[in-house]
């Protein structure tokens, strides 16, 4: 969906949605980086949303896909950040696109959540939402019930962020 900014000015928007178990350490790589934009979205985000009249939405999914369906099936861009059993060294990461998953990554095989993404990324690929959706799956290292983020995870945190603001600007 396209809004009019203040100032009259047609703006996009973009969601940037995190989804993973806050209780199963790395899993919840995704609500860190979401709260993390949250905490310096001035620094971070303002000056990308005012340079390419964006208006860009953080939302913690959590363990809710549906959420973040919700949010697809409203067609605008979306990146959706979340851990993945990838088979690369933990702490790495990569941009995925929708039809990715189905030739080499499964988030599929380490849900933790009630209702399993890989469902919701397929459903948004049938209703044609899937060209305007990137996944940063991010290479877990641990997912015990009540462990943190691994320092594999929090020390490349400023590196996804930088990457996810680049998959901003390709998405506008």
């Amino acid at each position: 969906m396209t809004v009019l900014n203040d100032t009259g000015i047609l703006q996009k928007n973009i969601s940037i949605i995190g989804i993973g178990n806050s209780f199963r350490g790395d899993d919840a790589a995704g609500p860190y980086i979401i709260e993390y934009l949250r905490e310096r979205f001035s620094d971070i985000l303002g000056p990308v949303m005012d340079a390419c009249s964006i208006n860009i939405q953080l939302i913690d999914a959590s363990h809710d896909p549906v959420l973040a369906g919700s949010i697809i099936v409203e067609g605008n861009p979306v990146i959706i950040i979340d851990a993945a059993e990838m088979g690369l060294k933990a702490g790495s990461y990569c941009v995925l696109k929708i039809s990715d998953l189905k030739d080499s990554v499964s988030l599929r095989t380490v849900s933790t959540h009630g209702f399993n993404i890989s469902q919701v990324l397929i459903m948004a690929e049938t209703l044609g939402f899937s060209e305007n959706i990137r996944i940063i799956g991010i290479q877990l290292d641990n997912t015990g019930h009540g462990d943190t983020i691994s320092r594999k995870i929090l020390s490349r945190t400023d590196e996804i962020v930088q990457k996810i603001l680049e998959e901003v600007k390709k998405l506008i």
